[in-house]
């Protein structure tokens, strides 16, 4: 017997299970109706209604919450100063904020970069007034250096 004819024999004999294997894989994973579609979608179909399940309890806290909120002036008097930070004509309102300190340090620097541009424009009035009084022949008056080594051309006068 040739190598063909004892396919064809074999096959013969085992053409039921052929089939049954063929539709097994057609029907497990290359169906786009698959089992492994359905398991894939049974999937989906439990995260969204996990999903649903906690959007109808997240509905149900705000809806109780918008009940109190439309029943309790006091629920309403808490949340406008605690998250608008309103107050009565009669008090001083503090907040405490966590974790400012880079913010302040920025506010810090922002005030000193005012203070010293404050400086310079007084002291170059003062320099401006100086130059007016020696030009009608008053005496200048000596100036002092700054105690602080901000910057050696800022210079204050002294006062008599």
């Amino acid at each position: 017997m040739s190598t063909l004819q004892r396919i064809y024999h074999v096959l013969g004999r085992l053409k039921y299970w052929v089939v049954i294997l063929g539709i097994i894989l057609v029907n497990g994973f290359l169906d786009e109706n698959s089992f492994y579609m359905r398991h894939k979608r049974l999937s989906e179909i439990d995260q969204l209604r996990n999903e649903i399940a906690m959007l109808k309890e997240r509905y149900q806290q705000d809806d109780e919450r918008l009940q109190e909120l439309n029943t309790n002036p006091k629920v309403v008097e808490s949340l406008a100063r605690e998250k608008y930070h309103m107050k009565r004509p009669n008090e001083d309102v503090f907040i405490i904020v966590d974790g400012v300190e880079e913010e302040e340090t920025s506010e810090e620097e922002k005030v000193n970069v005012l203070k010293d541009e404050s400086q310079r424009v007084e002291t170059e009035e003062s320099t401006r007034q100086d130059e007016s009084s020696n030009e009608q022949g008053e005496p200048a008056q000596e100036e002092e250096q700054p105690a602080d080594n901000t910057d050696s051309a800022q210079t204050a006068p002294v006062q008599p």
